[in-house]
């Protein structure tokens, strides 16, 4: 009986633990961005059609609306007038 369970036991924690971490928000995020990347990256000559296929792909994968907020920082920037 015991063996019986723990066959069962053990490939069950095993799948489960893979599901967590191919779930995780790290994993996601990391096939995302890969996904992102794919369909951004374009070599020089890629056609007209291939290039609407990876913007139909990138419309999928990015959200309607995107905010970008960049942390507060010091400028070394800067600027004299002559």
């Amino acid at each position: 009986m015991k063996q019986k369970l723990i066959s069962i036991l053990v490939p069950l924690v095993l799948v489960l633990g893979f599901l967590f971490w191919w779930f995780s928000a790290n994993q996601v995020l990391k096939r995302r961005s890969a996904d992102i990347i794919d369909c951004v990256r374009m070599e020089q000559g890629t056609g007209r059609i291939e290039r609407a296929f990876k913007a139909e792909n990138l419309r999928d994968l990015i959200d309607e609306n995107i905010t970008v907020v960049y942390p507060q920082m010091e400028s070394t920037f800067s600027h004299r007038l002559h």
